[in-house]
């Protein structure tokens, strides 16, 4: 996968992630995915790297935006 889209992704636990995002990190230069996560009580948002977030995805389609 070469590209990370705006949209959902289904992760490894079947749950939705959306990816708002990418962006570089000024130190590394590392491609980094701002994704938000739907749990059943509240909104989580988090940065992750994008080999590590490639690695958590079950499905690597783009559902929607």
């Amino acid at each position: 996968m070469k590209n990370i889209w705006k949209g959902c992704y289904l992760r490894y636990d079947g749950q939705l992630v959306y990816v708002l995002d990418t962006m570089n990190d000024i130190d590394t230069g590392e491609q980094m995915v701002v994704c938000r996560f739907n749990a059943p009580k509240a909104q989580h948002y988090y940065v992750i790297g994008r080999e590590s977030f490639l690695g958590t995805l079950e499905c690597y389609a783009l559902l929607g935006e």
